[in-house]
């Protein structure tokens, strides 16, 4: 393997580059009363159970410290490692989960609210990663100049 997609931050040993960044979005059932907000920021969300994802993802653990960092602990409602589940148990008034902004518009449901959170360091950073000092083919490289060219355009990567 010679390229591999990560979320920042990776390893020290590892070379990377950008490819995407992702802003979070809470997903909020259509009738809550924070579903009409044009953001939220996790304190608004303090007295809300959360549905997260199951204990080995990073995403959760980034969420829970933020919020710790905030003066709360996240209640937990439930957790998935599915995300079209997650969406269902929101759907289902479970409570408010958060998830970059492309997967949840890729689950969108007419009973789910997505409403952007403005907590910027909790986006999800996408990127490229490589051995550093390993060799990189002709392909490798034409590929990482690609997702360069495209993300200095603001193009999403493919």
């Amino acid at each position: 393997i010679e390229l591999a997609a990560s979320l920042l931050p990776v390893a020290n040993d590892l070379d990377w580059q950008p490819v995407r960044t992702e802003p979070l979005v809470a997903l909020l059932p259509a009738g809550h009363p924070l579903a009409s907000r044009p953001h939220l920021h996790l304190q608004d969300l303090a007295e809300v159970p959360f549905v997260l994802f199951e204990k080995g993802f990073m995403l959760n653990r980034r969420i829970i410290q933020a919020c710790m960092a905030r003066g709360f602990t996240p209640r937990e409602a439930s957790r998935s490692a599915q995300p079209d589940f997650i969406v269902a148990l929101v759907a289902a008034g479970l409570g408010v989960a958060m998830l970059p902004r492309m997967i949840a518009q890729a689950r969108r449901r007419p009973d789910v609210v997505l409403v952007p959170l403005d907590e910027p360091e909790l986006d999800w950073k996408m990127a490229l990663a490589w051995r550093r000092g390993g060799f990189l083919s002709a392909a490798a490289q034409a590929w990482l100049a690609l997702v360069a060219e495209q993300h200095a355009a603001g193009v999403p990567s493919p």
